[in-house]
Formats: structure tokens, C-alpha cells, sequence
């Protein structure tokens, strides 16, 4: 998920703005604070203005020097927005319990099928939707609307895989 989240993101912000330089790593360690962050003081000293992290317990490191450098954060998974609006600028919000949620629902209908795979996504705003904090502008807003729109509809396709390059690990 996290390879295929990394490629969604850089999609994204080329749509938004080709001209943007995404600093992107997996440093092997989802839960070192003390790794993440170094990497986090790295790209920021890198130029990064904006962080978007997929991380676990690891998470903290980041937060800490985007708050000491003053730089936003996108979160996942959760909504950090509202956990730490200081800092998050959005986040992207997926609650795989709700595959669960609807398996259990279909089964109980008697509509459970095996066979089928059955995607949860933007059409389910309580699994998957993104969070942003009132720093967002209107016109962002509406540009994140349209492209959720888009990708429901099927105009626009998500890559799933990145072949770009990769920041390094600091020492």
C-alpha cells in the first residue's frame, strides 16, 4: 500500500504542478523516530516544504521537526488534522475496517460473493477521503474535488508504481 500510496501522491502533485520537485524515501523502518527524523531534517535542509508521511510509531520523529522547522505535514490512515491541526495540513483517511464492514453486510444479505473482487474507495467517503486543514485554500479544495471526481468516473487513472528516484537514507 505504501509503494502504491507513493505513486498516487506523486501523480497528484505533477497534475497540480509539473514544476515540483517530490523528494521521496522508504527508509526501511516504519517505527525510528531517530530515522525518521534525519530524513525529515534532510529533505526539509533539501528544500521540502511539505512532507507526506506513511509512517507508524515513526510518525513522531517527522511531526517533531516539522513542527521545530515549521513545515506541514500530510498524515494517513488517521485524521491528523484534527489530532494536531499545528502541523497537518491534510490527511489521507482510509479505514480498511470498512471492507470488513461491508463484507459482513453482504453476507448478512445473502450478496457475498467469493469469486468477486469488490474495491473500497472514493465512493465511500466513510473508507477513503481526505481531510484538510482550513489553511487549504477554496481553489485547492475544489481542484482535490475534481480529481476525486475524476477518478470515480474513471477519467483519470491512479499509477500504481513509481519508477523515479529515490531520496537517500541520511547517515
Amino acid at each position: 500500500p505504501g509503494l502504491k500510496g507513493r505513486a498516487a501522491f506523486v501523480a497528484g502533485v505533477h497534475a497540480t504542478r509539473p514544476d515540483v520537485k517530490v523528494l521521496t524515501n522508504f527508509s526501511g523502518n516504519q517505527d525510528d523516530n531517530a530515522l525518521s527524523r534525519r530524513v525529515a531534517k534532510a529533505q526539509i535542509d533539501a528544500g521540502t516544504d511539505i512532507i507526506f508521511t506513511m509512517l507508524n510509531a515513526g510518525r513522531t520523529g517527522v511531526t517533531e521537526v516539522c513542527r521545530e522547522r515549521g513545515v506541514y505535514q500530510i498524515g494517513n490512515v488517521s485524521d491528523w488534522v484534527q489530532a494536531d491541526p499545528q502541523v497537518f495540513l491534510a490527511s489521507a483517511i482510509a479505514d480498511v475496517s470498512m471492507a470488513v464492514f461491508e463484507a459482513a453486510q453482504d453476507a448478512q444479505a445473502g450478496r457475498f460473493n467469493t469469486s468477486k473482487i469488490h474495491k473500497v474507495g472514493l465512493n465511500n467517503p466513510q473508507a477513503v477521503r481526505l481531510v484538510m486543514s482550513h489553511e487549504v485554500s477554496e481553489i485547492a479544495r475544489q481542484k482535490v474535488a475534481l480529481a476525486a471526481t475524476g477518478i470515480q468516473a474513471g477519467s483519470i487513472k491512479v499509477p500504481e508504481s513509481y519508477d523515479g528516484a529515490e531520496f537517500p537514507n541520511p547517515a
